[in-house]
């Protein structure tokens, strides 16, 4: 099960990630001698490999996420079920009269 540390680790390295991609393209925009097409053409590819970082990252958080909520309903679902199946102090009383 992820615990509270991981999903703000998780949110840590988003964050970080967006803040790096727009530190680059700030930087580059100062410091590139290239035209505007070209500089336009290689932010966009810029922002697509952080998107895809995103992505990558958010389906692995989610994924976890996932098998966590799986497990979580699975261990009441059993205990459930175990409480369903014990006999209540009350049946017991009226079997005995």
């Amino acid at each position: 099960m992820m615990n509270r540390d991981e999903g703000i680790a998780s949110a840590g390295f988003a964050v970080g990630v967006l803040t790096g991609v727009v530190m680059g393209a700030g930087l580059a925009l100062l410091f590139a001698p290239k035209t505007g097409r070209d500089l336009r053409h290689d932010l966009g590819e810029s922002m697509g490999h952080a998107r895809e970082a995103l992505v990558k990252r958010y389906q692995t958080f989610a994924s976890r996420a996932e098998s966590s909520v799986d497990r979580a309903v699975a261990a009441v679902e059993a205990e459930a079920r175990q409480f369903a199946e014990r006999e209540s102090p009350w049946q017991t009383v009226h079997r005995e009269s």
